[in-house]
C-alpha cells in the first residue's frame, strides 16, 4: 500500500453544511466500509450532497431510511452534533462535529 493509499484510508471529511460533501463519492459515514454508502443508488435518486439529507439542522430521517440501507441510515446517523453557529461577521452557518 502507497502513502496515498494510507492517507486516503485514515481521512474523514469535515461535514460542516453538507454543501460540498457528495453522498455517493466522499468518505464520509462512520463506521461504513470506506466511509460511502454501501446501499446502491436506486435509478431515480437525484440526491447528490448530504445538505439534501439535512432539514431545519436535523437529518431528515424518512428521506435517509427510503433511501438508504438500515445499516448506512444508522451509520449516518451516529453524525449527531449538527449545530448553528452564529458570527458576527459571517451569519449563520451550519456545522457538524464529526467523530469518525
Amino acid at each position: 500500500m502507497g502513502v496515498r493509499e494510507l492517507v486516503e484510508e485514515a481521512i474523514s471529511r469535515w461535514i460542516g453544511n453538507g454543501r460540498s460533501t457528495r453522498i455517493w463519492e466522499n468518505k464520509w459515514i462512520p463506521d461504513n466500509p470506506h466511509g460511502k454508502p454501501v446501499t446502491r443508488r436506486p435509478l431515480n435518486c437525484n440526491l447528490t450532497k448530504v445538505e439534501e439529507l439535512i432539514s431545519d439542522f436535523r437529518w431528515n430521517r424518512p428521506q435517509i431510511f427510503k433511501t438508504f440501507s438500515k445499516t448506512d441510515a444508522e451509520n449516518m446517523l451516529k453524525i449527531t452534533a449538527l449545530r448553528e453557529e452564529k458570527t458576527a461577521i459571517c451569519g449563520s452557518t451550519v456545522t457538524w462535529v464529526n467523530t469518525l
